[in-house]
């Protein structure tokens, strides 16, 4: 096989293996993940072993400055990706200036002035800083069950920049002519210089399996906490066996739910009076923020009421889990004024609701003064109408209600 025929050959084999990795991360990769970056960098790497076949019909001069440029693109780029992917800010300014800087400065020691050794040692140079800065941000990269990856990939990028100061200390006594544009080697120098952001992509795909891996079982989770939420919610015997709710540590539905009936029962008991107030977050912070925030927030309600309302640890004949993002609570005062002032108390306290993940959520507030006898369905209507107006007036609204004994059970 002839000199000019095998770097043919291996161009072939650079163009393909970039296309064809391209085509798969872009089908494999999940939203984000910087992999649009990568496959970014990546064709333009491949432009360079292109640029190679397309001596035949144009001159060297623009073979070599086309592929070149392509190929210190390639590499800004991927240091962005590996910015975005490592959760950094925006690529600072300085690599702009220095890709710009670079790319002139070879075509005009390819163009204007060839001169081999000043474009060849722009060219090392400009690669290894960058290759440096790629190898830096991953080498201080930390995420669970990656950081070995980031090390791996920093460390291939910190060899890759060694080379390429080697090459630039050994370019000046290395005799090779001036006026050289263009040789067999040069395509298995451009190969070589393009395997970084091939190999890279390798690495991407292994490292958005292993996050996409671990979302899907993040949202089996996520799945699970929601039948478990709505299955609590419908099927009160599922708490029948436990006084005490396990994320509030109040009342659980079914033992407050018990308390309510005998309170309507038997009317006042023990000075508490027969008006009972829901307390309810505003919004739907589920859908807005996940379970996780969801729940924080419901706790954090949870403990401003127990303190508010000066609720034990063991106390659950006071206040208790209602509903899905609610408490329910019976004040310790009579009916009348002293309750509504009590309320607008309570209202005051869950204007601002910060939980541990930085989410802020406040809390509206449904009063019904309910009559002796009053059955818990009849309970239930006025507290979910009462709520419904409280939330009109919110967010961190009021409103009030008296429910009197039914006429008939509610079907």
């Amino acid at each position: 096989m002839t000199d000019v025929t095998w770097p043919l050959l291996l161009s072939y084999v650079g163009i393909a293996t970039a296309l064809v990795t391209a085509v798969f991360a872009w089908r494999l990769a999940p939203g984000g993940e910087s992999l649009g970056l990568w496959v970014l960098a990546a064709l333009l790497g491949a432009v360079s072993p292109i640029a190679d076949n397309l001596r035949l019909v144009i001159s060297p001069a623009w073979v070599l400055a086309l592929g070149t440029v392509a190929t210190i693109l390639a590499e800004v780029v991927a240091y962005a990706a590996t910015r975005q992917l490592c959760g950094r800010s925006h690529t600072p300014r300085i690599y702009v200036a220095m890709c710009i800087v670079g790319c002139g400065s070879f075509i005009w020691f390819s163009l204007v002035r060839p001169l081999f050794l000043p474009r060849a040692m722009i060219l090392s140079a400009t690669l290894a800083v960058v290759a440096a800065a790629i190898a830096w941000v991953f080498l201080r990269a930390r995420e669970p069950g990656l950081t070995v990856v980031f090390r791996i990939s920093g460390g291939f990028f910190a060899l890759y920049s060694l080379g390429q100061v080697v090459r630039f200390l050994w370019l000046p006594g290395s005799g090779i002519p001036q006026d050289t544009i263009w040789a067999p080697g040069a395509a298995v120098l451009n190969q070589l210089l393009s395997l970084p952001v091939l190999l890279m992509l390798s690495l991407m795909l292994v490292l958005v399996t292993v996050r996409r891996m671990s979302a899907a079982a993040a949202q089996e989770r996520d799945i699970a906490a929601e039948e478990r939420d709505i299955a609590e919610e419908t099927s009160a015997a599922l708490l029948a066996d436990s006084w005490s709710d396990p994320l509030t540590g109040l009342a659980s539905r079914a033992r407050i739910r018990s308390v309510l009936k005998s309170s309507l029962a038997s009317g006042p008991r023990d000075g508490l009076g027969t008006a009972v107030v829901v307390a309810v977050l505003d919004g739907n912070p589920v859908e807005s923020h996940g379970h996780r925030v969801a729940d924080e927030a419901l706790v954090e309600l949870a403990q401003r009421v127990r303190s508010f309302a000066g609720v034990g640890p063991q106390d659950w004949d006071t206040a208790g889990r209602w509903g899905e993002n609610s408490i329910i609570m019976l004040p310790p005062v009579g009916p009348g004024s002293p309750v509504q002032d009590w309320a607008r108390t309570l209202q005051a306290a869950l204007l601002a609701l910060d939980t541990p993940s930085g989410y802020t959520a406040s809390a509206s507030v449904a009063v019904v003064d309910a009559a002796p006898g009053t059955s818990v369905p009849v309970l239930d209507q006025a507290l979910r109408d009462t709520v419904v107006r409280a939330r009109d007036d919110g967010p961190a609204g009021i409103a009030f209600c008296d429910a009197g004994p039914p006429v008939r059970p509610l079907a």
